[in-house]
């Protein structure tokens, strides 16, 4: 059983990947309603997944800054340079990761699969050519990021 983590415009994994977030976001933060089908800032964006096979079990969205994208920062979500006062934000040096989810129900180890599929996302966003990655979170997920990204040497604020 190998654990792949890759970008992807598969349609079947996707379309699992999207399935997956809904019953996440719906069982996790008690969002009964909360749709997890694609929207235009999916298709706007790359699209992380982790799988197994042809079996998705995790996903996150990458959403940086290009000339003809804005993240949700700056549709004024409420989250502002001042939040971010310890870094520099050039145009089209940042990204914002969203809607992640991860699927407990394989035979890895979880933490072992949270580790490796948050490690990859900073490399992934590295690799896209973005400098900086935030994501606007819970203070559980926020403490999830943390522990992991500061373990491998990454700044977490």
């Amino acid at each position: 059983m190998y654990l792949n983590i890759e970008l992807t415009k598969d349609g079947e994994l996707l379309r699992q990947y999207y399935q997956l977030r809904e019953k996440s976001f719906r069982a996790k933060l008690g969002i009964s309603n909360f749709d997890g089908g694609e929207t235009p800032l999916d298709r706007s964006s790359k699209i992380m997944i982790a799988r197994i096979g042809n079996h998705c079990i995790g996903g996150i969205r990458i959403c940086g800054v290009h000339p003809n994208v804005k993240t949700p920062r700056d549709y004024g979500s409420g989250l502002n340079d001042r939040h971010l006062s310890n870094i520099t934000l050039q145009r089209l040096g940042y990204c914002q990761w969203m809607r992640c989810a991860i699927c407990p129900e394989v035979g890895m180890l979880s933490m072992h699969i949270q580790n490796q599929f948050i490690l990859a996302t900073v490399l992934f966003s590295a690799a896209l050519g973005y400098r900086y990655g935030f994501c606007a979170s819970s203070r559980v997920h926020h403490r999830f990021y943390k522990r992991i990204l500061s373990k491998h040497g990454y700044d977490y604020c």
